[in-house]
């Protein structure tokens, strides 16, 4: 099995691909303006004004100069005595027709009356009362946003400006705090006409970004409202703040001021900032976490001396390099390597290559990048730009094997240079640390012994490359998770090869569980220097810094004993949304009008349709059903799923994961009344009894959904709206279950004792269950073979725990932190080969240690294989900065490599195959929405055509199946998946939102009503899709190596886009390779199968 044997195919281009040329971006202006800036009003009119004070089109004319009058930054000129006639202007800066507004000169016929002219700095918004209606949104909020006072009509901060050319309507957008609040909309800066007649209320139960718009033909007043926009994650704050006018009502050092917030446009990890028109002087910064001045880089402010024009700042968080264009040159290397480490190539704004300045004051700049074998080109671009860059001809780079290179440049004199061209000598004990060849690389057993996690009991040898005869000592930190502690570990020097040298030390064993993290110290002499993992943390190769930033590797520490069940392994995974699935029993479905919450009018049966294949009703129109989530039911019950177990068998399922079937108000039934009790409009204990036999019978598991974090404060424990006969928590001080949950107190509070109670994130119709509490453990776990755990465990075969951190924290040193160790331990008694599988969006090695879950819905699975096969950004209410699921990012084949086996790194073994390998759920917007390109545009009006075409999203999600059935993990089809099922889905204004629409009826043909889209109106073009995964399910449940065998990587060309891998059992008795072509052409590639296929295997 030694001999190579690679063998060489031509790949067909399965994958067509829509590649989108632009990208359309919201640009939300703020309204909280001042400016320094003069501006005139310049046009054919000044001459004609009483007195004549200024010739026509005169920038400079006193008579006409704007102001700001009330601070509130629009700037205002009003005119008396113009004659009547037909005139043209501008808003010009004071003597500077370099900046005028807007492009066109603006066309005015006037009637001999006043004229007011208004302009808004920074948006360059530009309005008159003759061609404008002039309003303003006047309330008792007014001062909430920084005016004088309320109700004043004259305060120009709430002005509606017109929403487009022609148009009656106008609107104003801000953020507003929590509260009633009431307004109307003044005309002409008074209260001589006011709409509507009474004041408008507008009642926000949280902070909020509220629109107002006003029709200006009919007097039409309304309002809507969304949450506000995330803020930045990183902020430009100083004394420069007031003085740059887009920041002015910031104020100095502001770090929570959104106007100097950075962006990373690029998505290339380094954030960035512009302002222009900076007055010239001398100021400071530092670049601040937002509202976090823990987090503040440099540690000492930076001095520079403003030009008056364009400021650019830049920051590159985890390495914390902070640069701006007044103290460093700016400056990037641009070539064909740019593909190598992500974004296009010869692209000078690609801040991924961005070199930085080696040492305060210094003329040089550098940039390492480990590259592949090949050939390549590159120049130095400055300012983002190709207006200057060096040398004069293209740099040539051969590169004869990886390796790590380094490219300087030097601003002062323009040379360039690199540490293939230009090598260096050799290495010296001279206090100098030669960075470019410090190297560790976590997923290479000479760096690491053993590699990956390990069993409790196992030392592990850790290895810090570093130039030879360089270093005179180096460390390596280690932070023990468990103990809350770190450990210095002094390295020795292992080995010297005349190249490199390299320094270890064991990580002593651990006899427990945990986690550690570790990075090394280099020294040589009175040099430090810092080798960490890089800014991706995927492990894998690191990065040098000049100071820590800990980024550290993860070293797993499992329990030897850990097992997860064989049936998972080896399993495929299909989740059910109940009440969305198949309506087998009408007779118990919800009738409209059921009580919910004591909401007005209850719950709607269909969308307030007849039809079982009836779009969902949007809960965001106000025309529609506003507001309506939870209460909106189809009918699906658990006689539906039984009587559709053949359909489930012939796509290849073997394990049914149904969301919670306990009595609920709510059609997600995510807020229990009754642990105990089959809700009555899915059915009862019969009949989930009989589901559980014909599911075994046809080899498949049943798995539930635990939502023991919290329950309904509509249930039999807390009965806030006194429905049951037994005493709830909310009803009395008394009640026996009034230490199952958190109280406080408060005036005039909705339960006894005038108290409220903790709810989670916030909903008071969901209140938190303490973990903590004996009665609370006893009832789900503790209590013998009846509690909940249990009990239900005598038919179905696992459970998955609904939030599972946010009962129990994973490994910590919180001694209550026992909650998951004791369920597990109690489950077992009843079901030993049960299943429990935590949600949890972000790595969860905290709880997969072997003493808590077998494994977690494994969202970074997900997210990583369809970014793959997306070619542009994909965000939403999930998938975004500040989301544990982060940005659906392109990826090319070595970066999804690298997070993958970074995942089967960071596991142990047993709960990395036992993962629940998911693309999207009732928590995500559906898959093939998610890659959908034209999701870039950001109109969901696309989403209203029935015949909208999804081809080109039905063939990304070819591939990403093709991924997701062929690795390690049990894939898991959101139901209707395997047809391409998806919906309109609305774009609030600022993201798409998944919920209600990723919960869409199945588009069962045998039912009433036809399915919105035209690819599920039929059998044959639902067929289509579902025949693919057939054939999937079909190859992996005919596989052991596709189920249990490893996971090794065959080939990465990110040039080819060509990414093969395989799965091969230990005893050699079954193998596969897996080889996907992500470009849009054939191609021939050579795959090394050495050890997979014999030698002379034919296809």
């Amino acid at each position: 099995m030694s001999q190579p044997n690679p063998r060489k195919w031509l790949f067909q281009p399965k994958w067509q691909l829509l590649l989108m040329t632009g990208l359309l971006a919201l640009l939300v202006v703020p309204f909280n303006l001042a400016f320094s800036a003069d501006w005139v009003i310049a046009g054919s009119f000044q001459n004609e004004l009483p007195g004549a004070p200024c010739g026509d089109w005169d920038n400079s004319c006193a008579a006409t100069t704007m102001e700001d009058t009330n601070g509130d930054g629009v700037s205002r000129l009003v005119a008396d005595g113009l004659p009547a006639g037909s005139y043209e202007y501008k808003v010009v800066e004071l003597g500077n027709w370099g900046n005028a507004h807007p492009a066109n000169n603006v066309a005015i016929t006037t009637n001999g009356g006043q004229v007011r002219w208004y302009f808004q700095p920074g948006a360059n918004r530009v309005a008159d009362n003759v061609n404008q209606c002039v309003a303003t949104a006047a309330g008792s909020f007014q001062s909430e946003l920084g005016g004088p006072g309320d109700w004043a009509p004259d305060d120009l901060r709430t002005m509606l400006w017109q929403e487009a050319p022609g148009s009656d309507w106008y609107s104003f957008t801000a953020t507003i705090p929590a509260g009633t609040w009431e307004y109307k909309v003044a005309r002409d800066e008074g209260w001589a006409e006011s709409y509507p007649a009474s004041n408008a209320v507008l009642n926000l139960a949280a902070e909020s970004t509220v629109t107002f718009r006003y029709n200006c033909a009919d007097n039409t007043v309304e309002h809507s409202t969304e949450a506000p926009p995330p803020p930045p994650e990183w902020v430009v704050a100083g004394n420069f703040q007031d003085n740059l006018p887009v920041s002015a009502a910031c104020g100095e050092w502001n770090n929570a001021c959104l106007e100097t917030g950075m962006e990373d446009s690029n998505a290339d990890g380094v954030y960035r900032f512009v302002g222009d028109n900076l007055p010239a002087g001398g100021y400071e910064y530092k670049i601040v976490e937002y509202n976090n001045w823990n987090n503040a880089y440099p540690a000492n402010n930076v001095g520079f001396a403003a030009d008056g024009g364009q400021m650019r700042w830049y920051f590159q968080p985890g390495a914390n390099r902070v640069a701006d264009n007044a103290n460093q040159c700016i400056a990037t290397v641009a070539g064909n390597l740019q593909p190598v480490i992500g974004g296009p190539e010869w692209s000078p704004d690609n801040l991924r290559t961005m070199l930085w300045q080696e040492a305060p004051g210094s003329d040089w700049y550098s940039f390492t990048v480990t590259l592949p074998a090949g050939s390549y080109e590159y120049k130095v671009a400055r300012n983002e730009a190709w207006d200057e860059s060096y040398p004069g001809s293209n740099v040539s780079l051969s590169v004869p094997s990886e390796t790590a290179v380094t490219i300087r440049y030097n601003c002062a004199d323009n040379i360039v240079e690199d540490s293939i061209n230009n090598p260096s000598g050799g290495a010296e004990h001279d206090n100098d640390i030669w960075w470019n060849d410090l190297g560790h690389d976590s997923r290479d057993t000479l760096f690491r012994t053993p590699g990956g996690a390990v069993e409790a009991g196992t030392a592990v040898t850790l290895r810090l490359r570093a130039a030879s005869n360089d270093l005179t000592s180096a460390q390596v930190r280690v932070w023990d998770d468990r103990i809350n502690a770190q450990m210095l570990l002094n390295m020795t020097l292992a080995a010297d090869d005349g190249t490199y040298e390299y320094w270890e030390a064991t990580v002593p064993a651990s006899s427990t569980p945990t986690i550690y993290w570790y990075w090394f110290i280099a020294r040589d002499g009175t040099a430090v220097a810092y080798y960490e993992d890089d800014a991706t943390r995927n492990g894998g190769w690191g990065q040098t810094f000049g100071d820590s930033v800990d980024n550290s590797w993860q070293l797993t520490v499992y329990d030897p004993s850990f097992q997860t069940p064989d049936w998972v392994k080896n399993g495929i995974m299909y989740q059910i949304f109940p009440e969305r699935f198949r309506d087998g029993d009408p007779a118990n479905n919800t009738p409209a009008g059921s009580f919910h919450y004591n909401i007005a009018g209850g719950s709607i049966v269909r969308s307030d349709g007849t039809d079982w294949n009836t779009p969902i009703c949007d809960p965001r129109d106000e025309n529609a059903c506003f507001q309506i989530y939870g209460q909106n039911f189809y009918g699906g019950d658990l006689q539906g799923i039984l009587d559709k177990l053949d359909y489930l068998q012939d796509l290849g399922v073997t394990v049914i994961y149904m969301n919670p079937i306990f009595e609920s108000p709510s059609n997600h039934k995510y807020d229990t009344t009754d642990f105990g009790v089959i809700d009555d409009n899915f059915g009862d204990l019969a009949l989930f009894q009989t589901l559980a036999a014909e599911a075994h019978s046809r080899g498949m598991s049943l798995v539930l959904d635990g939502v023991f974090n919290h329950s309904s404060s509509d249930s039999i424990y807390f009965d806030r709206y006194n429905r049951y006969a037994s005493e709830g928590a909310c009803e009395s001080v008394s009640s026996p279950f009034r230490s199952w949950y958190n109280f406080s107190p408060q005036t005039a509070g909705p339960c006894a004792g005038d108290t409220t109670y903790e709810s989670w994130f916030g909903f008071d119709s969901l209140p938190k269950l303490n973990s903590a509490d004996q009665g609370v453990r006893d009832y789900i776990w503790a209590g013998g073979e009846d509690a909940i755990a249990r009990y239900w465990m005598q038919w179905a075969d696992g459970w998955r725990l609904d939030v599972g951190g946010d009962v129990d924290p994973g490994l910590t040193n919180d001694a209550n932190n026992d909650y998951w160790e004791g369920f597990r331990d109690a489950v077992h008694t009843t079901n030993p080969d049960a299943y429990i599988v935590g949600e949890e969006w972000n790595v969860a090695t905290a709880w997969t240690l072997g003493q808590e879950w077998d494994a977690t819905m494994n969202y970074q699975f997900g997210s990583a294989i369809m970014s793959f096969w997306r070619d542009s950004d994909f965000v939403d209410n999930d998938h975004n900065s500040g989301s544990s699921a982060g940005i659906l990012t392109p990826l090319t084949p070595s970066e999804l490599d690298a997070r993958l086996h970074n995942l089967e790194e960071r596991y142990p073994p047993e709960a990395f195959q036992a993962m629940m390998n998911l693309l999207g759920s009732h928590d995500t917007n559906r898959a093939l929405f998610m890659l959908d390109e034209n999701t870039d545009l950001q109109d969901d009006t696309l989403y209203d055509n029935p015949n909208y075409d999804w081809s080109d999203a039905m063939t990304r999600l070819k591939g990403v199946v093709l991924l997701q059935m062929t690795m390690p993990g049990a894939p898991t089809i959101y139901y209707g998946d395997e047809v391409g099922l998806v919906g309109p889905v609305t774009w609030d204004g600022s993201t798409w939102q998944d919920d209600p629409y990723n919960r869409l009826p199945y588009p069962w043909l045998d039912e009433t009503g036809t399915p919105f889209y035209t690819h599920l109106q039929s059998q044959a073009s639902q067929d289509a899709l579902f025949t693919y995964y057939q054939t999937l399910t079909m190859a992996r449940n005919n596989s052991a190596a596709l189920r249990v065998g490893s996971f090794d990587t065959l080939l990465l060309d990110d040039t080819a886009n060509v990414y093969a891998y395989g799965r091969l059992l230990p005893d050699y008795s079954d193998a596969a390779v897996v080889v996907v072509n992500r470009a849009t052409a054939a191609q021939a590639v050579t795959v090394n199968v050495s050890g997979y296929l014999p030698i002379g295997a034919t296809f």
